[in-house]
């Protein structure tokens, strides 16, 4: 009654069951349809839409379907028979733990690990290791993440059934199937809805995982690990599911060409990566080489039980879930099951680094049309991974510790030995750089509205990478990029102080502290432990997280920014510009490259107030007597000029700053 305009269109109006008539069409048809060939080949052809093949469709006669059948929601995904023959059969049982702590130098008198943090851990003969702790965050509710070493890293390096998005596609493919075992998938989605389960499968470069959230009540937690036990002994592999998967990932990719910071991060990181394409979005050629055989065998090489760590946070009784974990977990296989093809040897990530400084490779610009004008920068270049190394200790090479009380070589060797040494200096590290940006290049200068810096904190890939992201307007985004450059590099110039690091421990320690609250966080930190592609994550490293960071000191910050590669022939740029009419790049010069900016460090003192306001006067003075003529104020001149003067009075009031944390802040004179 309510869709009769549509559903009767074209009808006599004596055959109506509706007196409402369809007045107007609207039809929304993409460019270009994907058709798949003869040869299972997907191309691209033109989208063709008429006026009289719109209406032909409208009023062809279609088939009038019945109610559905009803469907039994079963009790149990696995029936206690089922059950009985599989314990009979693979006779799972606890074992000690294979993985055992670090023993870390310093914390012999600390209290154990395992008490303070509540968190147990499990491992079962088949290989699974399992970590759990109880929390009342989330009344009557728990989450259970299921890890596996693989990801995208595992991906051939060309493309084919088994290259580049094999590990994507498949994937998503077993989570589009949405049914396991001998059950139709409308009884497993009604399933997961009485037992109010949600699940989410995904695969990153490093790993693949699934996550799911659910109610305890009324055997929840049986639910939940019956269900993964199917999906890791009998998962199904629809073609169907294939289908819609590469579908997915072609929209995907043309929308990334529509998105102007998709469009100019996947530009600068395709120029960073050369030819390994594992990290990026699969291009609609490389989707239509896949096949379900290869994506499946890429997917089940990795979902075994020697390969698999499993956390398990919540509100949950600790004896019901030790039972389901040996009965459901405990009886997965413990190797990898018979594929057709064997999945590629994992390939190191190899950045582009034999690219010439001078290269325009490494400075890049995209155009595209948008009906509003904006404009982002990236700007990326090689970073350590969360676990190191970072490059050796030398106290000789950085400035001076302003602020920072004496300390003894040994309690200093004592916290760099320690496995989170790294993690916590380069976390603080990203603090401190975000606070200098966010005050130099939007408050100080206006260049932009929001800008950012992130690593890619990999686990355990040997390398990563950083990224610097600024958006601004086309005629400002070369000054913002120039300036967060330069902001970037001045940390080595620009003394990091006692100040700063306070600000950002304060930040590190309040997050953790409220994240502590959140079933998801605590996932987190469960996760790993007892990974053997993690093996500096343990127990002690969760005891210790808060100590470490109020043990930091700023030649910490220095030692961790070492390991940062910001020079000319390192860092990679692209600049994305939006708009009606996008121009080409103006007239910029390139930034300073870093030895320059360390070069023209100054000494906090009388000596660096007088020379930097030196070089601030004549910078305000350019820029006035270029008024003075007539013609128009340069922006990047005045830019530089307030620059300049704000260093001399930053300058100027390092030597005063007082080392108390509770003083307010220095703010230069307006």
């Amino acid at each position: 009654e309510l869709f009769g305009y549509v559903a009767e269109y074209g009808m006599p109006l004596e055959e109506r069951g509706s007196q409402a008539i369809c007045t107007a069409l609207v039809a929304c048809v993409p460019e270009k349809a994907s058709v798949e060939l003869p040869d299972g080949q997907v191309e691209e052809v033109p989208f063709e839409a008429s006026v009289e093949a719109i209406m032909a469709a409208l009023t062809q006669k279609t088939e009038v379907r019945g109610a559905s059948s009803d469907v039994d929601v079963p009790e149990f995904l696995i029936p206690q028979e089922e059950l009985s023959r599989l314990l009979e059969e693979r006779q799972p049982s606890f074992v000690p733990p294979s993985f055992q702590p670090n023993v870390i130098k310093g914390t012999e008198g600390l209290p154990d690990a395992a008490e303070v943090t509540g968190v147990k851990l499990l491992e079962l003969s088949n290989g699974v290791r399992v970590n759990y702790r109880r929390t009342e965050n989330e009344p009557s509710a728990a989450m259970v993440r299921m890890v596996a070493r693989g990801g995208r890293a595992m991906e051939d390096l060309e493309a084919g059934p088994m290259g580049f998005g094999s590990v994507a596609v498949g994937v998503r493919t077993l989570s589009e199937a949405g049914t396991v075992g001998g059950w139709e998938r409308e009884q497993v989605e009604l399933f997961c809805l009485h037992h109010l389960i949600n699940c989410v499968l995904e695969a990153d470069e490093e790993f693949t995982a699934m996550d799911f959230h659910f109610a305890v009540g009324e055997g929840g937690m049986r639910a939940v690990l019956e269900l993964l036990h199917l999906i890791l002994e009998s998962p199904r592999w629809d073609p169907s599911a294939l289908d819609r998967s590469k579908q997915l990932y072609l929209n995907h990719y043309r929308a990334q060409q529509k998105s102007l910071e998709r469009a100019t991060a996947a530009k600068l990181m395709d120029a960073m990566l050369s030819r390994d394409r594992r990290f990026l979005d699969p291009t609609p050629e490389e989707v239509s080489m896949l096949t379900l055989d290869g994506v499946r065998d890429m997917v089940q090489a990795q979902l075994f039980g020697g390969n698999l760590e499993i956390s398990i946070v919540g509100d949950f009784d600790e004896a019901e879930v030790e039972e389901c974990v040996l009965n459901f977990l405990g009886t997965i296989r413990s190797g990898p099951p018979q594929l057709t093809n064997s999945s590629p040897p994992e390939a190191p990530i190899e950045l582009n680094l034999s690219v010439p400084a001078d290269s325009p490779l490494r400075r890049q610009r995209l155009l595209l049309q948008d009906s509003d004008d904006r404009a982002c920068a990236y700007v990326a270049g090689p970073a350590p991974n969360r676990w190191g190394p970072l490059p050796p200790f030398t106290p000789s090479a950085k400035p001076g510790a302003a602020g920072s009380a004496p300390q003894s070589s040994t309690a200093a060797t004592l916290r760099r030995g320690h496995p989170l040494y790294t993690s916590v200096s380069l976390s603080l590290l990203v603090e401190i750089i975000n606070s200098r940006l966010f005050t130099t290049v939007r408050d100080a200068l206006g260049l932009t509205y929001d800008v950012s810096f992130e690593l890619s904190m990999f686990e355990r890939l040997a390398n990563g990478w950083f990224v610097l992201s600024v958006t601004s307007t086309p005629q400002k985004i070369d000054d913002a990029l120039a300036a967060s450059i330069r902001t970037l590099r001045g940390i080595g110039a620009q003394q990091v102080t006692q100040r700063e690091l306070d600000r950002a421990r304060r930040t590190l320690l309040t997050r953790h502290e409220s994240d502590l609250k959140d079933n998801p966080y605590w996932l987190g930190l469960l996760t790993h432990l007892q990974s053997d592609a993690v093996p500096g994550k343990d127990l002690n490293c969760l005891r210790d997280l808060p100590a470490m960071y109020e043990s930091a000191r700023v030649e910490d910050i220095y030692h961790a920014y070492s390991g940062l590669q910001l020079d000319d022939g390192s860092i990679f740029s692209c600049v994305g510009v939006a708009g009606r009419n996008p121009q080409a790049a103006p007239d910029v010069p390139p930034p300073a490259p870093q030895a320059a900016v360390l070069q023209q460090a100054v000494r906090y003192g009388q000596d660096a107030v007088a020379t930097t306001a030196a070089a601030a006067s004549s910078s305000m003075a350019a820029a006035q007597q270029t008024e003075g003529d007539g013609q128009s104020k340069d922006p990047r001149v005045m830019a530089n000029a307030a620059a300049a003067m704000l260093a001399a009075f930053q300058a100027a009031g390092m030597g005063n700053m007082q080392k108390s944390q509770d003083d307010p802040p220095q703010r230069p004179p307006q």
